[in-house]
């Protein structure tokens, strides 16, 4: 072959190249302008929505008694041993600390309602209550009736936009505005994220006036009643 023909080839070779280069070129440059057009997957402000659960005492719960507080929504399962052990510890050491102040109210939501009966919601959620002494209105777990996974599923991928599973479920804290909209959602692992948490909350509160009273929840389990003097050892 001579030289002729190989600079040819070569510069044939060349031109494919700078054709193909400059086709996957605009592709890309064509799918990021499609992407900017689009709206963010999971934009803050949109409506959680309606969903009915039941409580660790079995009663059916609305996310319509949450209309006009302020509310943080969070995942778990009461067989894991590690990450929802600690995201549930940071639950409780914010209602006992630095939020024990403040009208807000969180909603625990259990990913294995097949386990997660309310009887066993009850026992898991006293742990918390007892150990570092929070107010249980202030602190709702819930579950799915009769162990269905679907109405679970649903409130995660629906409503919260989030992904379900017991792998999969997510660490995260989605704070919720009184109007019932998502406002921000934040890792539960770093503190940094948890600090950001506490400034969003802080900020909504002030700017919509939500009251204390109204952490006050009709959920919470009533006093116990009083025992009757013990009998005195003449009777």
């Amino acid at each position: 072959m001579n030289r002729a023909v190989m600079a040819w080839l070569g510069l044939l070779v060349a031109a494919v190249a700078a054709y193909g280069a400059y086709k996957f070129t605009r592709k890309v440059d064509s799918q990021r302008q499609q992407q900017s057009q689009q709206p963010p997957a999971n934009p803050y402000g949109y409506p959680v929505g309606r969903f009915q659960l039941v409580d660790a005492q079995g009663k059916p719960f609305s996310s319509e008694e949450l209309q006009g507080k302020v509310w943080v929504a969070s995942f778990f399962f009461t067989r894991c041993q590690s990450a929802c052990v600690k995201l549930n510890n940071r639950i409780a050491q914010l209602l006992a600390g630095d939020l024990k102040e403040l009208p807000v109210v969180f909603v625990s939501i259990s990913v294995d309602p097949e386990n997660d009966r309310p009887e066993v919601l009850q026992e898991y959620a006293r742990h918390f209550f007892h150990q570092y002494d929070v107010d249980p209105g202030r602190w709702v777990f819930l579950t799915s009736p009769q162990g269905s996974v679907e109405p679970i599923k649903r409130v995660c991928q629906e409503n919260f936009k989030v992904a379900f599973g017991k792998v999969t479920h997510s660490d995260r804290f989605m704070l919720v505005d009184a109007q019932g909209r998502v406002q921000g959602s934040y890792s539960s692992t770093f503190d940094v994220e948890v600090a950001r948490l506490k400034r969003k909350l802080k900020e909504l509160l002030s700017t919509q006036g939500t009251k204390p009273d109204q952490t006050q929840s009709s959920r919470k389990p009533p006093a116990a009643k009083k025992q009757p003097a013990a009998a005195s050892a003449k009777e």
